[in-house]
């Protein structure tokens, strides 16, 4: 075996490789061989039949083509081993040189190369976020909503009041073939938030409960809406709706008073003033993460601005693929499939494609630079703390899937690849912790360290406190109602 190779200025190589005479003769043996065993040759038994006797049957050609199939399966490895490349992914047979000698051209995708630039230069101003009081209170008065008690009230509607009202709601303009329902005729409770204060994924959009402070029982409302290109159901962007809805009940809500009492029942606190530090250390760290996300967006830009790239054309390709299915499983988790999506948007997979390569490039370039500065700073992954990520991850996914598709899960390369992902994951997390170091100067880590609870702090509550004193209190639709108002179907 000759092999010549051609670097290409995309990121592949051009294997050129010359076989000896005997060796194609063989694989068209093998091929006699297996050919004889799906066609059916009068007056031998499956695969029996002599080699002249099957190019007689069927013909020469065809098994040239066969040959050159399983010679490229058998081969192929070995090409690539003795040409001593990293690929990225399976190459291709690009195109038959020549049959006297055999020589094939391959096609393969190599490893991506990235140059950094000077990485360590990279400032950016930090000022970790402080927590505010109001903030505080804030939390406080959801949690104390959430053990409120409800006494319906003869009077108008004001903020904090649970209303129930009857709802129903129609698209403007469909297709022929869409239904024009959008919410089928419903009753269902709601908090009325503050006026000002409502949240972006309010249901059935933002802003919809402030629309009935003032209103007392019996009322009725016929209005018009258009969804923003901010809402989150993706299905709903920029569509005009219908709605109309009836006051049926109001409750004001009796909060319990904010004693060592009402501490204890959140969580194993105390006393009030536990509670509350409880409650700005989880604000600080959920504010200072969100602060982190938007600090490590700048300095990343800046890390790949003074970047070099080099990637084939088929990892863009598969990043494209993940920037789908990541849409695919957001669909579908608002009970909508792919190709509606793409029905509604007057689109057709290849446009989808086109729209997402800017998004699948970012993002690939953000990837590919967070890995390199591991390298570059040699960080390195505990095993315990990957075993520990792995059986987190394994087990979350395990929740959500069929048995057949877990055994899929643990097929190879699958498995393999999942791993590869997890571990990709934790390095770039630790990549974007040292490059925020060096671009604050080392005032994130201190800003993080000041924060963290204490395991001491941390033992003193073993229930699940945490999460309750996170959360916002509000009333939310069940999981039904979210289907409705995105399928406008019953279940």
């Amino acid at each position: 075996m000759k092999i010549e190779s051609q670097p290409r200025e995309d990121q592949q190589i051009e294997l050129t490789v010359e076989f000896e005479p005997a060796t194609l003769e063989d694989f068209k043996r093998r091929a006699a061989k297996r050919l004889a065993n799906r066609v059916k040759i009068p007056g031998f038994r499956p695969g029996k039949a002599p080699y002249n006797v099957v190019v007689r049957q069927i013909g020469d050609g065809a098994i040239l083509e066969e040959a050159l199939d399983i010679l490229v399966d058998d081969q192929y490895p070995k090409v690539i081993e003795e040409s001593g490349i990293k690929p990225y992914g399976p190459g291709s047979l690009e195109k038959i040189v020549s049959m006297d000698p055999p020589v094939l051209q391959f096609v393969v995708p190599l490893q991506a190369e990235v140059t950094l630039g000077d990485y360590k230069s990279i400032r950016q101003q930090y000022e970790a976020p402080q927590v505010e009081e109001s903030e505080v209170e804030s939390v406080i008065d959801d949690l104390r909503g959430q053990r409120a008690i409800l006494e319906p009230v003869d009077r108008p509607v004001q903020e904090s009041d649970v209303v129930t009202a009857k709802l129903s709601a129609t698209r403007v303009a469909v297709d022929e073939e869409e239904s024009t329902s959008l919410i089928n005729e419903m009753s269902s409770p709601f908090l009325v938030e503050k006026a000002g204060a409502s949240r972006e994924d309010e249901w059935p959009f933002q802003g919809y409960s402030e629309r009935f402070i003032g209103l007392t029982v019996g009322a009725v409302s016929d209005f018009e809406y258009t969804y923003p290109d901010t809402t989150p159901y993706e299905m709903l962007k920029n569509t005009v709706c219908n709605f109309h809805f009836e006051v049926e009940e109001i409750k004001a809500r009796n909060l319990p008073p904010l004693d060592d009492d009402f501490a204890a029942s959140v969580g194993e606190f105390s006393s009030v003033e536990a509670l509350l530090e409880r409650i700005r250390t989880n604000l600080a760290l959920d504010k200072l993460t969100h602060y982190h996300d938007e600090y490590d967006q700048k300095i990343l830009e800046e890390l790949v601005g003074q970047t070099e790239f080099k990637y084939p054309p088929q990892m863009l390709e598969d990043e494209i693929d993940s920037v789908i299915n990541n849409l695919k499983n957001r669909l579908e988790n608002q009970k909508q499939d792919l190709d509606l999506y793409l029905k509604a948007r007057g689109m057709d997979m290849d446009a989808l494609r086109e729209e997402s390569r800017p998004v699948a490039e970012t993002r690939l370039k953000n990837t590919l630079a967070l890995l390199e500065l591991a390298k570059a700073e040699e960080i390195k992954i505990d095993e315990k703390a990957f075993e520990a990520e792995a059986s987190q991850t394994m087990a979350s996914l395990m929740q959500s899937l069929s048995e057949k598709e877990a055994r899929r899960l643990f097929s190879q390369p699958m498995y393999g690849n999942l791993m590869n992902n997890i571990m990709a994951n934790m390095l770039t997390a630790r990549s974007y912790d040292t490059l925020r170091n060096i671009a604050s100067e080392g005032a994130s880590a201190l800003a993080l360290a000041a924060v963290q609870p204490t395991t001491e702090e941390i033992d003193d509550v073993e229930t699940s406190d945490d999460e309750v004193i996170s959360e916002m209190a509000e009333v939310v639709p069940s999981e039904e109602e979210e289907a409705i108002v995105i399928t406008g179907e019953e279940e």
